[in-house]
């Protein structure tokens, strides 16, 4: 083999691996807020759990909230305040969250897009506390979604905002819930919970 060859190809390959090497790693974009409820909650909730506190007895209800998406994107955490509805605090319950897709009728349908889970006390001050989900959530901005929240361990508060004028203050979407007493579910219009969406714009 030429002398000239050999050192040829080595400096070829020093040189492409110093054009790798300096590639920069490009940092995952951060999520921005796309959707909120900005007014303060109210000293009112609604429960979900199990219970005699909770609404419908002990029918494990599931409440939630409906939004409308405002970007397109990847949706990777929401944000909900809550708190457990107990004297004895119990750090081992946990509140149970869904995303799913929702309909026309403000209510959502499945199938179930991400999950995510809390276990401790729940908010200090009714402030929202940031659930990342189990997989990003692609969402298309004008479509509509659910936060699904319910839990099989504890009674839980989950936080809602003042109504305004006769109506929640949220225009996206209302409050559901679904219990023993409306098992197709039903759409609350004069609530929002207290929430927050967070979106990597595409």
């Amino acid at each position: 083999m030429d002398r000239r060859t050999s050192v040829a190809g080595v400096i070829a390959v020093l040189c492409a691996w110093v054009v790798v090497g300096c590639v920069p790693d490009v940092p995952p974009a951060d999520p921005v807020i796309d959707q909120q409820s900005v007014v303060s909650p109210l000293n009112a909730y609604i429960f979900t759990g199990t219970g005699t506190n909770s609404v419908g007895g002990s029918s494990n209800l599931v409440t939630g909230q409906v939004i409308t998406a405002g970007i397109t994107g990847a949706m990777s955490k929401v944000s909900l305040s809550f708190q457990q509805d107990t004297s004895v605090p119990n750090p081992a319950a946990t509140l149970d969250i869904k995303i799913e897709a929702a309909g026309s009728n403000g209510l959502p349908t499945g199938p179930v897009l991400a999950t995510a889970t809390y276990s401790g006390t729940g908010s200090v001050g009714r402030a929202l506390i940031d659930l990342s989900l189990s997989a990003p959530v692609s969402v298309v901005a004008g479509q509509r979604y659910a936060i699904l929240v319910s839990s099989t361990t504890n009674v839980w508060q989950v936080n809602q905002t003042a109504i305004v004028s006769g109506a929640g203050t949220y225009p996206g979407g209302d409050v559901f819930i679904v219990n023993q007493n409306f098992p197709g579910g039903s759409s609350i219009p004069l609530y929002d919970l207290y929430f927050r969406t967070w979106v990597v714009p595409a």
